[in-house]
């Protein structure tokens, strides 16, 4: 599900909580910024409650957001980690960029 707020800090977490679980979805409400970027923020599945970024629902916004003519073909997209992603589409393909890097070791 995605919305579009003027305020990305209008995010209810509970109204998000009951869509989640009523229409079984993620629930994304961005914002257009002044410069044609985007902020985004997520009420996750698996997670149950919001999340620091998700790739999934950043790409839904950003796509409908273009759809509607709100947003350029390559945009920067800010989730609530404050990353700054980079969402573009080339054809009929959405890309997407961002900074890697390593969090933890793991051994078996």
């Amino acid at each position: 599900m995605v919305t579009f707020v003027e305020d990305i800090e209008d995010f209810d977490i509970a109204s998000a909580r009951e869509l989640r679980y009523s229409e079984n979805a993620n629930v994304n409400i961005a914002s257009i910024l002044p410069d044609g970027n985007m902020r985004v923020r997520t009420y996750e599945r698996g997670v149950e409650d919001e999340t620091l970024a998700c790739g999934t629902g950043m790409a839904a916004c950003f796509y409908r957001a273009l759809q509607e003519g709100k947003v350029k073909e390559n945009i920067e997209v800010y989730p609530t980690s404050g990353e700054t992603l980079y969402l573009g589409i080339n054809e009929r393909t959405i890309t997407f960029k961002g900074e890697v890097r390593k969090t933890f070791t793991a051994f078996i």
